[in-house]
């Protein structure tokens, strides 16, 4: 069976917050299990990738409408989500060293000795990963995850620990509560990003975690607001994140080499490794430089959630009405 294609879950204007929150964690958990055995067999690394995305988007779910159903009613479920993806993460990191240092510079890298067996140890250790992902999947820990899962979303137990005030938040439109919470998320990015030119890597790599929730919260409610009124400010918040994606790759670039390379002693691989690295630096002080009329776009686009008012997403200041 082939794997699913990506599609927003399936919520609706009138639905209760709680209802369209169950349906875009069922709709993604469906989707990694579609992507699972491609994962298993290691052939095709997007496997690996579209397993992890969707563990990311149901976490992202949760903190989402964490306004509704508070940490301490999902926090159980979503240490198990992330849990299972880290076993996944290092296939992963593997799979983009591969694919988007050696296979773009591989021939470009000196010395030639050093590259070639360069390539052969990542070729091994992403055997090993891959083993580390298929053990993962075919775990107790991981089946007994899905059964709770499973349980958790049918009964919603959340409802039962809740007060009054909490269960009109549940029961609340969702179409009210997504705006609400696109337009809090979005004035919180903003806000975070006004020092980006002096952030440090870390920084940034916080900017980026908050961008990339963002776009999932955009995703998740696109059905509420249709896929037009998204379409330009979903490309804007991309160009923001290929640039953090790509500047945050940098950063972790050293360590997750030093991993790879742990154990050799050969000094063509060792000078191989510090061009890499000398590489990436370059690119690092272009990336920099396109960040901020990357960032001066995403600012100025229309939320397409339109106005929001109420407790919570009232929207303070004529800067920020678009």
């Amino acid at each position: 069976m082939a794997p699913p294609k990506k599609a927003p879950a399936p919520i609706k204007k009138g639905m209760k917050t709680d209802d369209a929150f169950v349906t875009i964690l069922k709709h993604n958990y469906n989707y990694a299990r579609g992507w699972e055995p491609t994962a298993h067999q290691g052939k095709n690394i997007r496997g690996v990738h579209q397993t992890r995305v969707a563990y990311r988007r149901m976490r992202s779910c949760i903190k989402n409408f964490r306004r509704a159903i508070p940490r301490e009613l999902s926090s159980e479920m979503q240490l198990g989500m992330k849990g299972f993806a880290s076993k996944l993460g290092p296939a992963r990191d593997l799979d983009v060293f591969q694919t988007e240092v050696l296979d773009v510079v591989g021939n470009k890298l000196t010395p030639a000795a050093g590259a070639k067996k360069l390539k052969t140890v990542v070729s091994g250790k992403r055997a090993d990963a891959y083993d580390q992902v298929r053990s993962a999947i075919d775990g107790k820990e991981y089946a007994a995850f899905r059964k709770e899962f499973a349980a958790w979303l049918k009964n919603k137990p959340w409802r039962k620990k809740m007060s009054a005030a909490q269960l009109k938040k549940v029961n609340m439109p969702i179409e009210k509560y997504a705006a609400q919470e696109m337009d809090r998320r979005f004035s919180k990015m903003l806000a975070m990003g006004k020092n980006r030119k002096s952030m440090t890597d870390d920084q940034l790599h916080d900017l980026r975690i908050k961008g990339k929730e963002m776009r999932y919260a955009c995703e998740f409610f696109t059905p509420l607001f249709g896929k037009a009124a998204f379409r330009d400010f979903i490309l804007r918040l991309k160009a923001v994140q290929g640039v953090l994606g790509t500047l945050h790759d940098i950063h972790v670039g050293p360590e997750l080499l030093e991993g790879i390379t742990s154990g050799q002693s050969d000094a063509n691989v060792k000078k191989t490794v510090n061009n890499i690295l000398a590489m990436r630096s370059s690119d690092e002080r272009k990336l920099r430089k396109s960040l901020d009329g990357a960032w001066k776009k995403l600012e100025s686009a229309k939320r397409p959630w339109g106005k929001v008012s109420g407790k919570g997403g009232k929207r303070r200041g004529r800067k920020n009405r678009k």
